[in-house]
């Protein structure tokens, strides 16, 4: 069964300027992963996450401005908090007004936040203000963006395609630590500022001036879509496991900077060798996906994940440091494509916005919960501790995947 869709007539469509919308053309798109739209995505996911990647030192930045682990964890939690608090909103501001618009608002909203950083240099009100302003951006790009390429991706090809979407995002956390580490030692914070300010801007004009034309779906079709996707048991049952995943990514993003300097290693550099064995997971392994038991391949994947995090508080020397950030990166690397497919595959195509706004919601409050009970935990009892509590808890996600009822896609989900 053919979802019903139309196309915003900008002057642009998916295949190059001047072509007329209609259902032909949609299905067309469908046909191809690797086309215009798809390197778009790819290029704008680049500049934000780089952006983004920058703050994962930021937590250096509040320690040397005095504050403690609850305080450092309380301000990183601000940002989820502001993407989980208006995600509801986005999903309905993207059916109403189309993808296009939440996403060049959403950029805007993250370039001028991440410009404002400049001057928010005390631990106060007006930083926390920026904080959650920062994170409602994302909450909008986020929203526009995930929706908009996951009715684009053919569904025989979405672990291909999420695996190279993850791919991408993880060069950028390859990258972008470490570098900002030697700007940090070159000039200081303020230069991280300006350079991750820049990355935002430089993804605000992509998305002005070269964004593809929009997909929306038909009014003719529009319906409750929230309510019919939260009454799916399978759906709930991912959102539960992407939980107890993301609790033990946020240990690592949020205090792996502080955990590095107590173990005098570089976190960029951990980062960085994690991030590119994700990568190769994402590029290579990741096409295997579609094509073998998505439950199995997960539990495997949370295992490896929570050995990882077991290691880090035991890094010692380069035997431990490489096999900590192989099993860390594997994991975290698998561990994404799949969630995101296991989501979708549980939408026909008329729910994906309402769930794709539910999934990363889910996904950001995890990074809430993760960086302010963690913070409080290495408050209670110590840094290595923590690690060991993501490990528990990735654990617990494998077992957890193992119970849980996991369909296909639904009937009528194909284009």
């Amino acid at each position: 069964m053919c979802a019903s869709y139309k196309k915003r007539d900008n002057g642009f469509s998916d295949r190059g300027i001047g072509q007329k919308s209609d259902h032909k053309s949609i299905a067309a798109i469908r046909e191809t992963l690797f086309d215009r739209t798809f390197f778009f995505y790819n290029l704008l996911f680049f500049f934000v996450f780089s952006h983004i990647a920058f703050f994962y030192l930021y937590p250096l930045f509040l320690e040397a401005e005095g504050a403690s682990k609850t305080k450092i964890g309380i301000v990183m939690g601000l940002f989820p908090a502001g993407t989980v608090l208006s995600r509801p909103l986005m999903g309905w501001l993207v059916e109403k007004f189309g993808e296009k618009k939440v996403l060049i608002g959403g950029v805007l909203i993250i370039c001028v936040a991440g410009f404002l950083y400049m001057v928010a240099t005390r631990i106060n009100l007006f930083l926390y203000l920026v904080r959650i302003s920062h994170g409602i951006g994302f909450s909008a790009f986020i929203a526009s963006s995930f929706t908009g390429i996951s009715w684009r991706i053919p569904a025989s090809r979405r672990g291909e395609a999420f695996g190279f979407v993850g791919a991408v995002i993880l060069f950028a956390i390859a990258t972008m630590p470490l570098m900002g580490e030697y700007f940090i030692r070159w000039i200081g914070f303020s230069l991280l500022f300006k350079v991750e300010g820049t990355f935002a801007l430089c993804g605000f004009v992509l998305s002005c001036f070269f964004m593809p034309g929009e997909v929306v779906i038909d009014q003719s079709v529009s319906r409750n879509n929230f309510k019919s996707v939260l009454k799916k048991k399978s759906f709930l049952a991912v959102l539960v496991i992407t939980v107890f995943f993301v609790q033990g990514q946020a240990t690592v993003l949020n205090f792996i900077a502080l955990m590095a300097e107590l173990l005098k290693v570089s976190s960029g550099r951990f980062l960085g060798i994690a991030a590119t064995i994700a990568i190769f997971c994402r590029l290579f392994v990741a096409r295997t996906i579609d094509k073998y038991d998505k439950k199995k391949f997960t539990i495997f994947s949370f295992i490896i994940f929570a050995l990882g995090l077991a290691l880090v508080p035991g890094i010692k020397g380069a035997f431990t440091f490489i096999g900590c950030t192989l099993l860390y990166g594997a994991g975290m690397g698998l561990l994404y494509p799949l969630l995101n497919v296991l989501a979708v595959e549980q939408a026909t195509q008329e729910e994906i916005p309402a769930l794709m706004t539910v999934f990363t919601g889910v996904f950001d409050a995890g990074f809430i919960s993760g960086s302010m009970l963690s913070g409080w935990l290495a408050d209670q009892f110590s840094l290595p501790w923590i690690f060991y509590f993501g490990a528990t808890v990735a654990a617990t996600g494998a077992l957890l995947t193992w119970f849980f009822p996991l369909t296909g896609p639904p009937e009528g989900s194909e284009l």
